[in-house]
């Protein structure tokens, strides 16, 4: 609990919020051109398969807020497959870049790192860790997928129902694992001098954990308090809420980003 107090003062010290609320933005308009860029890579080898595309688009729901629903579901409706352009690919490498270099300004701030990058490496740096966070991706489709056909195998060989255990797993365990692996690589990939693993490995598990009880958290305080929003913002208030859920979301990643921080000059690695 120390550690995790001193993590939220860090946050504060290093300007937390205005980093979160960069993140937020180029996260939001890289979010859509990501999803049209990845689905159009797995229709390059499963066509127009439709029972893919409504499991992704589920999967891609259940990584936001039951309040987001009017907007998360206007998100998997737009995320289809098509062959998409050469003004959308460029739209994708843009805002890709730009969120990526949001998330890399913050953590060389948290870790106190004044050695910037050339534009090449960041640039192959932005690919690599964005073709991982694909790979993490397929690794939930592969997991989710191997779950939903053996639900039926073992029922078959055992008499056993095993859709409790399955619904769980598909529900929480692969989510928070996906998060915890997509935190813990960039925690140990963003900065310049790397932390140990283990570090990384304890900030994105403060992360994932964190992250999916805010999800819950986030649905309840924006339930008691829809009326204020519909009346301040009217008709923008799906739009609000999405975006107040991706800017918590980021100050959750920051502030993990300070507990590694925080590991990692307590052993004696200062940058």
């Amino acid at each position: 609990m120390k550690l995790i107090f001193k993590s939220f003062i860090g946050f504060f010290r290093d300007d937390g919020p205005l980093l979160a609320g960069a993140i937020a933005y180029f996260f939001l308009m890289s979010l859509v051109p990501f999803c049209l860029s990845l689905i159009t890579l797995f229709g390059y080898f499963l066509g127009e398969n439709k029972a893919f595309y409504e499991f992704f688009s589920a999967r891609l729901i259940r990584f936001f807020p039951a309040a987001t629903s009017d907007i998360s579901r206007e998100l998997a409706a737009v995320v289809t497959y098509q062959q998409i352009g050469f003004v959308t690919l460029i739209v994708y490498i843009l805002f890709s870049y730009q969120f990526y270099l949001a998330l890399d300004g913050a953590v060389h701030l948290i870790f106190r790192e004044k050695k910037k990058k050339s534009f090449l490496s960041s640039l192959v740096r932005a690919f690599f860790i964005f073709t991982l966070i694909a790979l993490f991706i397929i690794v939930s489709f592969v997991a989710t997928s191997f779950l939903h056909m053996l639900k039926p195998a073992v029922a078959s060989l055992t008499g056993l129902e095993i859709g409790i255990v399955t619904s769980f797993l598909i529900r929480f365990v692969i989510p928070v694992l996906f998060i915890f692996l997509m935190a813990t690589t960039l925690y140990a990939l963003l900065p310049v001098k790397r932390p140990a693993l283990r570090d990384a490995l304890w900030g994105g598990l403060f992360t994932a954990i964190f992250l999916e009880g805010a999800r819950h958290l986030f649905t309840i305080y924006v339930v008691t308090t829809a009326p204020q929003f519909g009346a301040v913002y009217g008709s923008l208030s799906s739009f609000v809420i999405v975006l107040l859920w991706m800017y918590y979301s980021a100050c959750i990643f920051l502030i993990g980003a300070e507990i590694v921080n925080l590991l990692r000059t307590s052993r004696g690695r200062t940058p």
